[in-house]
């Protein structure tokens, strides 16, 4: 089913590179900057620069990435359907329990008052070889998200009084 033309999302798409690093480029989108800016700061975080890297993408590096854009995220959770994940979150969708992998896209449910009349929530998926009318889905009609990492505003830093 394709999204509604008027439909404009809050984040921008980024799409993975051929690397395997569907998580780098949900954070990218979340962060608002490119994938090759974040993959070189995961690599200043320990991320080997040529593979096997993908041990190395982990909940401590996402969260390291997340909080140098000003953002938290929780813990791993376990989730079985978008209704009950947070309004913004890295969720894992395609999972395959025998493997323990699947791939990450963005969650994002618009607050009440949105202006949005044609979606509720939806899923920017930055995976390059799905069909580009899956790249942002507001139709999450047979995607589930088997696990998801919260994200959210890091607190303003109080400033201490002279």
């Amino acid at each position: 089913m394709a999204n509604p033309p008027e439909f404009k999302p809050l984040f921008n798409r980024v799409q993975q590179s051929d690397r395997h690093d569907d998580a780098l480029a949900v954070i990218a989108m979340l962060g608002a900057t490119t994938l090759d800016n974040i993959r070189q700061q995961a690599e200043v975080f320990g991320l080997p620069q040529k593979g096997p890297y993908y041990p190395y993408i982990d909940a401590d590096l996402i969260a390291k990435l997340l909080t140098s854009r000003g953002l938290v995220g929780t813990v791993w959770k376990e989730g079985k359907e978008f209704k009950d994940l947070p309004d913004v979150a890295i969720a894992m969708v395609d999972y395959d329990a025998d493997w323990e992998v699947g791939r990450c896209v963005l969650y994002h449910r618009l607050p009440a008052d949105h202006s949005s009349k044609v979606a509720a929530a939806y899923v920017i998926d930055p995976y390059p070889h799905a069909d580009a009318k899956l790249h942002i889905r507001t139709d999450l009609t047979g995607l589930v998200p088997a696990w998801y990492i919260g994200v959210h505003q890091a607190p303003a830093a109080k400033t201490k009084a002279k």
